[in-house]
């Protein structure tokens, strides 16, 4: 069933048995369980957004809504630059000089 899963998906029939059947994963699977573990988690779903907000269980969209939102939020405060004045500092017309007024 899953291979036929599989090759629907457009993936390799014999690429998808070779993982199924195989350990190509099995370091990167346990290593996502120790982290799961020391997370807490104990059951799924389970969603953690930013190593820093979890979500567990299935919840309304809203839940994910918000906490999409609030961590785009964070990270948008936390961009390297922000600018603090417009123009001054661009190359215009062949001209690359820098408006004293803007320093």
């Amino acid at each position: 069933m899953l291979l036929d899963i599989a090759e629907a998906a457009r993936l390799d029939r014999s690429e998808t048995e070779a993982v199924l059947h195989g350990s190509r994963y099995t370091e990167q699977v346990r290593n996502d369980e120790a982290e799961a573990a020391r997370l807490g988690v104990r059951g799924v779903p389970f969603f953690v957004l930013n190593r820093k907000y979890a979500i567990s269980g299935a919840q309304p969209v809203d839940v994910f809504r918000r906490a999409l939102e609030t961590v785009w939020e964070e990270e948008q405060q936390a961009l390297p630059l922000r600018p603090l004045a417009d123009g001054g500092g661009a190359c215009t017309d062949g001209n690359c000089s820098i408006d004293e007024s803007v320093r």
